[in-house]
C-alpha cells in the first residue's frame, strides 16, 4: 500500500501539468499529457491518492471557470475541458475492469453501507466516522511542515537520544523508555515535513506570485490541512463526510497532507522562478520579502526562544495517563511531577533543536535571495545554492525515517519471519482444522500469524462488512472471554475448562 501510494503521488504533478497546459491553449498536448499521467496514476493502484488529486482538479476547474466568465473566454474553457474530459475517459477506460470490480466489491465491504445497525452518530454511508478519523493530524502538529520535530518525529522510545543529556541523571533511565513522539495520533512513522526553505518560498509566493494559480494552490493547501485535522476539527470533517461523495470511503485523514506536500513546493518554486527571471522583484517588494522571512524564520526563532509559551510537550493520552497515576498514587505525586517536568525538558530540547535548524536554513535561503536581488550573485549560482540548501535540509530529515537500517538482505526478504518455540509446538499438531489466536499482537490489524498458521485474526483494509460484523458483535466478546481464562495464573486444566465453555 505504501509503495503504491508513493507511485500514485509521483504522478499527481504530471496530471496537473497536463491540465494547466490545456487551459493555456495547448489543447492536444495538454490533454495527452493529462491522459497518460492519469492512466499511470490509476495504474499505481491507490485510489485514495487519486481521490485527493481529484479535489485539486475540482478547485482548479472552478477557478478556471470563474476566470473564463470574468474575461469572457468561455469557448476556450469548454474546448480545453473537452480535450481533458476525453483524456480522463480514456485513462479510466484503460483500467475500467479493475475499477468496476473495486466499485462492485466495495459495496459489500466495510467501506460500503453497514449491514447491521450501529451508533447512528458514528455512522456514514461508508466507514464509521471514528474509523475514518482515527489517524487525524493534530492542529499543533501541523507545524511539522516547517519544523520536522514539532511533535517529536516518529513513534519510538527515546532510548539513547542525545536530548536525554538535558535531564537529571537520576531520571534518564526511566525517561529513555518514554515515547519520543508526543502528538495525538495513535502512532506515526514520521512527520509530514515540507521543508523549512520550501515553506519560506511558499509564503514568499503568496506575496510575489500574481494570478489565479496562486489562489488555486493556496486553496488546495488550506483544504488539505483542514481535512487532515479530522476529529480535531469535526464540523469541517462532518461536512465532507455527509455531503462530499466518496470522502467516507477512505480512512487516515492525515493522508490528505499529500496535497499540501505537492502544492506548497509548487507555489514556492513559482516564486523562486519569478525571482530568478526578474531579480528586481526583490527590490520592488522588499517589505513583502521581510514579512515572508518574519512569518517563517522569525517564528522559528521565537519558538526556539520560548517553546513552552506556545506548545505543550505531552499528548492528550499522556496527560490523562499521568493524571490517573497521580490519583491512584497520591503519595507519589511529587515524584510524578518531577518526572513529567524532566520529560518536558527533554522534549523541549528536541523541539528547540529542530526549530533552530529550520531558522538557520530559512536565514541562509533568505540571505542567498537578498544577495541575488542586489545583483551580486549569478543566476547559475542561485540555482546551485538553492539545490544544495534544499538537499542538505531535506535529505537528513528523510534519513531519520528511511536509512540503511530499513533495508534487509535478500535472504531475510525471502523468509521474513522465523519460527518461534510457540510456532514449532503448534506445527507439531498435524490436524489441519485449527486456528491460532495470537494475543501478543493486534489481532485484527496484523497478518504475520498467517505466515505459518491458519489465523483467527489478520488484516484487510476493506474486509467484507459481514465479516466485520462478526468481529464486532461476536468474536471480540469471545476473545475477551478467552483472555479472562488466563488471568491469575490458572492451571492448564482450568484453562481447558474455561475454553470448553466457549464452545
Amino acid at each position: 500500500g505504501h509503495t503504491s501510494k508513493a507511485y500514485a503521488i509521483g504522478y499527481m504533478a504530471p496530471v496537473l501539468a497536463g491540465i494547466i497546459l490545456a487551459y493555456k491553449g495547448k489543447y492536444l498536448w495538454g490533454g495527452l499529457l493529462a491522459a497518460i499521467a492519469l492512466a499511470l496514476q490509476i495504474e499505481a493502484g491507490h485510489l485514495q491518492i487519486t481521490y485527493y488529486l481529484l479535489l485539486i482538479i475540482i478547485i482548479l476547474a472552478i477557478v478556471q471557470l470563474a476566470d473564463a466568465i470574468r474575461f469572457n473566454t468561455l469557448p476556450h474553457f469548454f474546448k480545453a475541458s473537452a480535450f481533458l474530459l476525453v483524456g480522463a475517459v480514456l485513462a479510466v477506460l484503460t483500467h475500467s475492469t479493475n475499477l468496476y470490480a473495486t466499485y462492485d466489491y466495495g459495496k459489500d465491504t466495510m467501506r460500503g453501507t453497514p449491514v447491521l445497525s450501529k451508533d447512528v452518530a458514528d455512522q456514514t454511508k461508508g466507514l464509521d466516522r471514528s474509523y475514518i478519523t482515527h489517524w487525524s493530524y493534530g492542529i499543533g502538529e501541523t507545524w511539522s511542515l516547517l519544523i520536522p520535530n514539532a511533535k517529536g518525529g516518529g513513534t519510538a522510545a527515546l532510548a539513547n537520544h542525545p536530548a536525554l543529556e538535558q535531564a537529571d541523571r537520576g531520571f534518564r533511565q526511566a525517561l529513555s523508555q518514554q515515547n519520543a513522539y508526543w502528538g495525538d495520533q495513535p502512532g506515526t512513522s514520521g512527520p509530514v515535513y515540507a521543508g523549512a526553505i520550501v515553506v519560506f518560498l511558499f509564503v514568499l509566493g503568496l506575496f510575489f506570485v500574481k494570478g489565479k494559480y496562486k489562489w488555486i494552490l493556496l486553496a488546495a493547501t488550506v483544504l488539505s490541512i483542514l481535512l487532515s485535522w479530522g476529529k480535531n476539527f469535526m464540523p469541517f470533517t462532518d461536512f465532507f463526510l455527509d455531503f462530499v461523495p466518496g470522502y467516507d470511503k477512505f480512512r487516515a485523514v492525515s493522508m490528505t497532507l499529500v496535497i499540501a506536500e505537492l502544492t506548497i513546493p509548487m507555489l514556492g518554486f513559482m516564486a523562486l522562478y519569478g525571482i530568478f527571471k526578474n531579480p528586481e522583484l526583490l527590490k520592488k517588494n522588499r517589505n513583502y520579502y521581510f514579512i515572508a522571512y518574519g512569518l517563517t524564520g522569525g517564528l522559528t526563532l521565537i519558538f526556539y526562544l520560548m517553546p513552552s509559551l506556545f506548545f505543550d510537550f505531552f499528548s492528550q493520552f499522556e496527560l490523562e495517563q499521568f493524571n490517573r497515576i497521580r490519583e491512584t498514587n497520591a503519595n507519589d505525586a511529587a515524584q510524578i511531577d518531577a518526572f513529567t517536568a524532566q520529560l518536558e525538558v527533554v522534549r523541549a530540547h528536541i523541539f528547540k533543536a529542530d526549530a533552530m535548524r529550520s531558522f538557520i536554513f530559512i536565514t541562509l535561503a533568505a540571505a542567498v535571495l537578498y544577495i541575488y536581488g542586489q545583483g551580486k550573485l549569478k543566476q547559475h549560482w542561485l540555482i546551485v545554492a538553492f539545490t544544495l540548501l534544499i538537499l542538505i535540509d531535506m535529505v537528513p530529515v528523510a534519513q531519520r525515517y528511511l536509512n540503511n537500517d530499513n533495508f534487509v538482505s535478500k535472504r531475510k526478504v525471502e523468509k521474513p519471519f522465523q519460527l518461534t518455540k510457540a510456532d514449532q509446538e503448534i506445527l507439531k499438531d498435524t490436524d489441519p482444522n485449527y486456528r491460532v489466536l495470537d494475543i501478543t499482537k493486534n489481532i485484527f490489524n496484523d497478518a504475520s500469524t498467517s505466515y505459518f498458521h491458519h489465523s483467527i485474526g489478520g488484516y484487510h483494509g476493506a474486509k467484507l462488512q459481514r465479516y466485520q460484523d462478526v468481529i464486532d458483535h461476536y468474536l471480540q466478546a469471545e476473545i475477551q472471554a478467552v483472555l479472562k481464562s488466563f488471568e491469575n495464573n490458572p492451571t492448564l486444566e482450568a484453562i481447558d475448562r474455561n475454553l470448553a465453555k466457549q464452545n
